[in-house]
């Protein structure tokens, strides 16, 4: 009964961790987007990687100073080549990979100010502004009757030079969906190659979504 009673803890710990920070979504009401040029584009610091493992042990992993996720520093290579060669920062890959796509896909997508740097949570502009935010990075074992795998949860927002909100949107990444469960040994074998490929995978998805739901403003 204890073992019992200590998962069923366990997995709503992992369920509030994943609830907090959501967001409800704002569909996109069309408009001139022309009229947000310059539109600046920014992403916020991103959180550690969290690592869960069998027995409900939880830590941070895989971090190289704020917002910058490398994970040849997980395995004591922190400096070294391996961690230098790729940047494997989840908030910006996410953010890189919508504007690569944005002015291509949406119609009259305005031109971009993009900034290369994460900021704080307490950001401010004057001028019309497209935030990423990741809340929440996990990858590993989540219960015995769960699926294990690289998670994400993130949010954008699309705000006016008043910082009203014209559009907001938060996706949630889970393996299950995509058939690409993995074990942690999987994921951290030939270091943590599985999980790269993970990371990038979930960000591709995650700003495929993005895209969709604001053409989906378009039709409005």
């Amino acid at each position: 009964m204890k073992k019992i009673t200590s998962w069923v803890v366990f997995v709503l710990v992992i369920s509030l961790i994943f609830l907090q920070g959501c967001a409800a979504d704002k569909s996109f009401v069309k408009k001139d987007l022309t009229t947000l040029a310059p539109l600046k584009v920014v992403y916020h610091e991103t959180p550690s990687i969290r690592r869960s493992a069998l027995g409900g042990t939880m830590f941070s992993v895989a971090t190289s100073g704020p917002g910058a996720v490398v994970i040849g520093d997980a395995v004591g290579e922190s400096g070294g080549k391996e961690g230098q060669e790729k940047r494997y920062d989840f908030g910006y890959i996410v953010m890189k990979t919508f504007i690569e796509r944005a002015s291509k896909e949406i119609s009259n997508w305005p031109l971009m100010n993009v900034i290369d740097k994460p900021v704080s949570d307490d950001y401010a502009d004057q001028s019309p502004l497209l935030e990423f935010k990741v809340n929440r990075l996990m990858y590993g074992y989540r219960g015995p009757s769960v699926a294990s795998g690289f998670q994400s949860e993130t949010v954008v927002i699309m705000k006016d030079s008043n910082s009203d909100i014209l559009w907001q949107k938060s996706f949630k990444y889970s393996p299950d969906e995509f058939n690409r469960k993995k074990t942690l040994v999987e994921l951290e074998a030939d270091n943590y190659k599985l999980l790269k490929e993970e990371i990038e995978f979930a960000a591709e998805k995650t700003a495929s979504d993005f895209i969709e739901f604001f053409k989906g403003g378009e039709k409005q």
